[in-house]
């Protein structure tokens, strides 16, 4: 099934996405159907690593921080404003560590209608950071001294030292978030190292994010079938 291209159906799309020939056309409810090349092998943001998988996974889950366009500007996708040195959210400290605060959108949701919230990102980091999980190189992990959490709502990461374009560290460097409450009893259930063996990615009712287009169902080595978020930030 490697090799198989698989269509996907975006219910209530605005945008076309990339069409395959032959395969794009309106239906009754504005469907847009599109080919992609290869079959994602999963759709959990912290164990995929190919493009197929990340060209979908930003269909249903939305980053911290993304980008607009081609020029990659910069967006605050999921939090209020990015830190700068202007805003006071980045701090550069004596000794060359570096601090920088994130304050989350109060209106993203998961797409069950739980909030995001700074345990989703927290409960994130600690799998990924975990060395017993299927996670693969993480060589930005040697750049970060601790996460903070200050309230429901608002992180801070510490850095050990100075890099560069830290304030879109969530997005160069880190998953999108999954939902605490949802992976976590399965973590639990089957252990960390066996964390790519959970349905979340895998079985659309519990594979839920925070982005544009719900997963509404998935049928091996055909097609996938998302519809447009009605509460998308």
């Amino acid at each position: 099934m490697g090799a198989q291209r698989c269509g996907i159906v975006l219910a209530g799309l605005l945008l076309l996405l990339g069409a395959w020939p032959g395969l794009a056309g309106p239906g009754p409810r504005k469907d847009i159907v599109f080919g992609n090349i290869q079959e994602p092998a999963s759709l959990n943001p912290l164990t995929v690593t190919g493009t197929v998988e990340k060209a979908v996974i930003v269909l249903f889950a939305s980053f911290v921080e993304n980008v607009r366009n081609d020029r990659l500007e910069p967006i605050n996708e999921a939090v209020e404003q990015l830190p700068t040195l202007r805003n006071g959210l980045w701090k550069v400290q004596p000794d060359g560590r570096m601090e920088l605060t994130w304050k989350l959108r109060r209106d993203v949701k998961w797409h069950d209608g739980r909030p995001l919230t700074v345990d989703d990102l927290l409960y994130t980091w600690e799998l990924w950071r975990n060395p017993r999980g299927p996670f693969g190189a993480r060589p930005t992990l040697q750049d970060i001294e601790s996460l903070q959490r200050i309230d429901d709502y608002t992180i801070a990461v510490r850095f050990k030292r100075q890099t560069i374009r830290a304030n879109l560290w969530w997005l160069g460097a880190f998953p999108a978030p999954v939902p605490r409450h949802v992976v976590e009893p399965m973590v639990r259930r089957v252990g960390i190292e066996k964390f790519a063996e959970i349905p979340y990615g895998q079985d659309p009712r519990v594979t839920i994010g925070t982005g544009p287009y719900i997963l509404k169902s998935w049928l091996r080595g055909n097609e996938m079938v998302f519809e447009a978020n009605p509460h998308y930030h």
